[in-house]
């Protein structure tokens, strides 16, 4: 009998040692919260997993009904060190799991420690597809959204958007605000030191090749498309300077992977290639790359489209979510214009259903745009789009000229009412509302 007790004794004591206790208390987030901080006592929580920060070690917020906690580290079975096995548990962000762990802190903020080990995921039921239905009470500068109810649903995202032709274009083309909405491999950064225009350029410095990128949106097959950049190559430049190196998301077309280097040195150039864009593509894959031994400046990249794109631009406040009813009062738009809207059920404990079926509603009023004599001449209301780049008079009622240009007119500024555009012997009209 001693002798089984001292083995039990030193098993049990291995165990502590290395962590694995049987100490443990079932909990929500809010009792896991106000706990005190124990490397010994386990908690098992139960919550839906996002904003993974770190898919190696499994770093992620995990939420219920009573709160969010940090979890700093998930592995697939209990360890005392994170052994890099999040992975292999396959789990994404949306996930509702249990997952059992010490209640740590970092700097004083709350996290799950141990670190946490994984225990289940709950496989929650899908909510059904919602049907959505023709809108009711459509004005001049609204409409009601209707649906069918979802059983079990708790609320309703709503998704309400209309569609308007924009300008294919690159976002920060000159770099003044920074590196936004650009990837830039080490050899760039910012300068202020030499810029073709405006106050900033974007310096490089290659070791090996390097590459600049941003996804253009908004292309449409079948047009043309032109890419420029201007780039300054430094005396000291032995390398091959700069060149595009594009591609096309949907497409495995490659004609704007030039063959010619950009390699022109001491002062600003321009370097350009145009195309069509290819059946099938959705987005350009805008890149330029900077080669071994080169180093300049680069500034002013632009993309420009014969024509416009198509782009879903949501109504000020969409998503909207509805907790009560299944409908929704739509307000602010603009009259005679084309709305669409579909919409998604959610309740806690349940996966978010599937988009429902997009209902298309016109607000009443006169269209923006009648009396079109140009084909390629559209206003929403705000912009006159001038795509094939024709001169454009613009009148009002009373004769005399408000605005005039070669591209696209903002009229903005300008008041409600009607207004004459003409170009050549060709005129049309327009309601600014």
């Amino acid at each position: 009998m001693k002798t089984i007790t001292k083995i039990f004794l030193s098993l049990f004591t291995a165990m502590i040692a290395f962590g694995f206790t049987n100490a443990q208390t079932v909990a929500t987030i809010a009792e896991f919260l106000a706990a005190s901080e124990s490397e010994s006592v386990y908690y098992e929580l139960t919550g839906t997993m996002s904003n993974i920060t770190n898919t190696t070690y499994g770093n992620f917020d995990l939420t219920d009904g009573t709160g969010t906690v940090y979890v700093y580290g998930l592995t697939k079975t209990q360890q005392t060190e994170n052994d890099k096995s999040f992975a292999s548990i396959g789990l994404v962000e949306g996930d509702i799991i249990t997952i059992r762990g010490t209640r740590a802190s970092y700097k004083g903020d709350p996290q799950v420690g141990g670190p946490a080990y994984f225990v289940s995921k709950v496989e929650a039921s899908v909510l059904s597809t919602p049907v959505a239905i023709d809108a009711t009470e459509v004005q001049n500068t609204g409409f009601t959204a209707n649906w069918e109810a979802v059983e079990n649903a708790a609320s309703y995202e709503l998704n309400v958007w209309s569609k308007g032709e924009v300008e294919v274009g690159v976002v920060n083309p000159g770099f003044e605000n920074g590196l936004d909405d650009w990837y830039a491999e080490a050899a760039y950064s910012l300068s202020t030191e030499k810029a073709h225009t405006g106050t900033q350029s974007l310096s490089f410095n290659a070791t090996n090749t390097q590459d600049l990128r941003q996804t253009v949106n908004y292309v449409t097959p079948g047009k043309t498309i032109t890419i420029s950049y201007w780039y300054y190559l430094n005396e000291s430049t032995t390398g091959n300077g700069t060149r595009l190196w594009c591609s096309w998301e949907g497409s495995a077309d490659t004609s704007l992977q030039l063959e010619e280097y950009a390699k022109t040195k001491g002062a600003w150039t321009q370097a350009t290639a145009t195309t069509t864009v290819p059946e099938g593509a959705t987005a350009l894959k805008l890149e330029i790359r900077a080669y071994k031994n080169s180093n300049g400046y680069i500034d002013d990249i632009a993309v420009v489209q014969d024509g416009m794109g198509i782009k879903d631009t949501p109504v000020a406040g969409a998503p909207f979510v509805v907790t009560e009813g299944t409908s929704k009062e739509v307000t602010g738009l603009n009259s005679g214009t084309t709305y669409y809207y579909n919409v998604i059920a959610k309740a806690d404990g349940y996966k978010d259903s599937d988009l429902s079926n997009t209902i298309t509603v016109k607000t009443t009023g006169t269209d923006a745009l009648f009396n079109n004599t140009l084909e390629s001449i559209r206003f929403d209301g705000q912009t006159i789009y001038n795509p094939a780049k024709e001169n454009l008079m613009v009148y009002n009622l009373t004769g005399a000229l408000v605005a005039s240009g070669n591209g696209n007119i903002d009229m903005g500024n300008e008041a409600a009412g009607i207004y004459i555009v003409r170009a050549q012997n060709a005129t049309l009209k327009i309601v600014k509302q």
